[in-house]
């Protein structure tokens, strides 16, 4: 909270306040930067003048919560492809990724997502870019802070593209995408950095960045008053947490930013025929017949998947780690593309699914079948109920 302008206006208005409180409200002006410091030589009369206007604080945030805490608000919507990014602060009908009970705990260990959703922060483990192989190299980092569904910032200040509900990630570096399994260090392969990806989560990072500037300032100003009731109040101490994390989260966006725009010279953008269909970052469906991968230099090369399909470019070796990972995209693909539409059928011929059909059932039968035997129970059964009978 901003107390000076507030202590102002309440000078203003001290003719309609009770008995001496213009005379109160002037000593607290005088002496609250002290009293915050714990250094008021009149200590018994601050600390009374400050029971006052804190009763005052609590009937006027009863009335007016926003405006007695200075709880102001930031909103900016960026993204591409119609992606959204709601990154306000504070304003109680908006949604928040920061202002939310996931960040006032010690440490952040659940992910907000744009959409509202929520899950566990991700553990990972990938290469540095640039490690020599082998065990060297290989940093331990966490998923941190959703700049949408699909994009993420580590807690070291790294962007990643989640591939749909698939193992896999894409580590973006100046350089290249990192094409990755969650569960492995090793990269697989080296994709060409899409501008146009980079510079939609540059933008993304940017305006959360100016939001944690925003929100922190407020927090500041509203902490300067709460924070002697930090020892009997856990909304405060939740508040000092939500702080604390949002400061963390800027320095891993400010990390990211400053990473992926210290960019070296990369080659030309390559040319997309049209016609391509975009599978993934780097990863096009040509002419509903070839796979083609885009290499970090801006290079094409032809996947062969299956075996022997298309050669319009240099053939890149088949590996089993590459395999699956081409596996998992056409079928999340053929999952997702609606029975209408005739690029289903292509996934369907690149995966190898055959449309079986259903076998028959039975013809129908218009005579009565004989009724079956007798079991013994049902023969043991019958003179009893002869019996019963007579």
């Amino acid at each position: 909270m901003d107390w000076e302008p507030f202590l102002a206006e309440l000078e203003k208005n001290a003719a309609l306040l009770p008995g001496k409180a213009l005379e109160e409200i002037r000593l607290l002006r005088k002496k609250l930067p002290e009293l915050l410091k714990g250094a008021v030589p009149d200590t018994d009369r601050a600390w009374q003048v400050f029971a006052v206007l804190m009763t005052v604080l609590v009937f006027v945030n009863m009335a007016y919560p926003d405006n007695a805490y200075a709880k102001g608000g930031y909103s900016s919507h960026s993204g591409s492809g119609g992606d959204g990014i709601d990154v306000s602060f504070f304003l109680q009908t908006e949604r928040s990724p920061f202002h939310n009970p996931v960040f006032q705990s010690a440490q952040v260990t659940t992910l907000l997502l744009p959409s509202g959703n929520t899950r566990p922060v991700q553990a990972i483990r990938y290469k540095a870019p640039g490690a020599a192989a082998g065990p060297d190299g290989v940093k331990d980092d966490r998923l941190y802070f959703a700049l949408t569904d699909d994009s993420f910032v580590s807690k070291d200040g790294e962007l990643f593209f989640v591939l749909g509900q698939m193992k896999y990630l894409l580590h973006a570096t100046p350089e290249s995408f990192i094409l990755q399994d969650k569960n492995l260090p090793e990269p697989l392969f080296e994709f060409y950095a899409e501008p146009g990806d980079l510079q939609a989560a540059l933008g993304s990072m940017e305006q959360h960045i100016k939001s944690a500037d925003k929100a922190l300032a407020s927090y500041d100003n509203w902490l300067a008053w709460a924070r002697p009731a930090f020892l009997f109040s856990g909304e405060v101490r939740a508040q000092s947490r939500e702080a604390k994390n949002i400061a963390e989260i800027r320095a891993s966006l400010l990390k990211a930013s400053e990473s992926l725009q210290a960019r070296r010279l990369l080659p030309p953008r390559p040319e997309i025929p049209a016609g391509w269909f975009r599978l993934a970052q780097g990863f096009y469906l040509a002419d509903d017949q070839d796979l083609v991968l885009i290499d970090r230099s801006g290079s094409f090369f032809t996947y062969q998947y299956p075996e022997g399909r298309g050669s319009r470019y240099t053939v890149l070796p088949r590996r089993v780690a590459m395999d699956e990972f081409v596996n998992k995209v056409l079928m999340e693909k053929y999952l997702r593309t609606s029975a209408g539409d005739p690029r289903k059928a292509v996934f369907q011929s690149l995966l190898g699914i055959t449309n079986t059909p259903a076998p028959a059932p039975p013809p129908t039968s218009y005579i009565t079948p004989p009724a079956p035997p007798p079991t013994s129970l049902e023969m043991r059964a019958k003179p009893y109920l002869g019996d019963a009978l007579k």
